[in-house]
């Protein structure tokens, strides 16, 4: 994740929305981004108001963040030693392949079809 927030920290030009999944295969299973995280994502893509939870020792940020018009995307780690690849996917092309696509995966050589290769 330290990667990934440094990556965006240099290269976000807008408030986005990120959900990353990592597969030590060359297939990520469509049913890895659960129901809640999809809606938050399309969320997002409005307007999204979340409340940071107050509980355990560690310090929390603020109390509220607001993304507004985020860009919503799935960072898709397909994981091997000293081979791995990484695919930046917009959400709602990640679910037009879920939804519509007869796989019940995202195969990697797909995701270098739909997505941009990021390189960390």
């Amino acid at each position: 994740y330290a990667k990934i927030k440094r990556y965006y920290t240099q290269n976000a030009v807008n408030n986005m929305a990120i959900e990353a999944k990592i597969t030590k295969t060359h297939r990520l299973p469509f049913s890895c981004l659960m129901e809640h995280q999809e809606e938050k994502l399309l969320e997002a893509e409005r307007c999204l108001a979340q409340k940071e939870a107050d509980i355990g020792p560690a310090r929390k940020n603020f109390d509220i963040s607001v993304l507004y018009k985020a860009t919503s995307i799935m960072i898709i780690i397909y994981y091997a030693p000293r081979a791995t690849e990484i695919y930046e996917i917009p959400i709602r092309t990640f679910l037009k392949e879920k939804y519509y696509s007869k796989e019940k995966s995202l195969s990697k050589a797909r995701a270098a079809e739909i997505g941009k290769r990021i390189y960390l």
